[in-house]
Parts: C-alpha cells; structure tokens; sequence
C-alpha cells in the first residue's frame, strides 16, 4: 500500500505552498553513477536542473539562467535547462553530475 511521504507536499499545504515543485534526482542515463562524469568537460561545469518551459516562464527563469534550488534541508546554485522531460511541477537535478555551488 503506497504512503505518501511525511514531506510531501501533498500531505501539508504550508510545505506546497513554500516548495511548489517535487525535486527528483535520477540517475543519468550516459553514467554509472558519479563514475566516468569526472572524464567529461561537462563535469567542470555547474550542474543543470531541468523545469518545463511552463514552470520556468511562471517563474522569469532563461535557459542556462543560475537558478536556487532549495529545500529544508539546504540549497544550491544550478544552470536552469528548459525541456518538456519534466513535469510542470517537477525540478530534475540528475545525481552525481558534477559540482553544484551551495549557498548555505
């Protein structure tokens, strides 16, 4: 039987309200986790989050625009990339993808 998460913004509405978007971090289909990335010109770069080109034009995000992603827990700097492989509510920062700058 599926739970939703005790963090979801689904089960508190204060939480959707200051985290609108669900922040998934999927494995990157070209890497066996952080493996090999570090051998790409890619690595030295800031990592991407990607946003549905709805969700960035709500927001006044541009492509390759440094973008805050942030949760409870923390916060970090990424190069916003626009695409249509997420959802509208979604973020998708892929795991072990080089460095992200933190802010805190």
């Amino acid at each position: 039987m599926y739970e939703e998460p005790a963090e979801s913004s689904l089960r508190d509405a204060a939480l959707a309200k200051s985290y609108p978007l669900h922040l998934i971090s999927a494995h990157h289909p070209d890497y066996l986790h952080s493996q090999f990335w570090n051998l790409n010109e890619k690595y030295h770069q800031v990592q991407p989050v990607y946003l549905h080109p709805d969700t960035a034009a709500a927001a006044g995000i541009r492509q390759d625009q440094p973008v805050v992603v942030a949760t409870r827990r923390g916060e970090a700097v990424f190069k916003a990339v626009i695409s249509d492989i997420v959802r509208p509510d979604t973020a998708l920062v892929y795991q072990a993808t080089g460095p992200a700058t933190a802010t805190g």
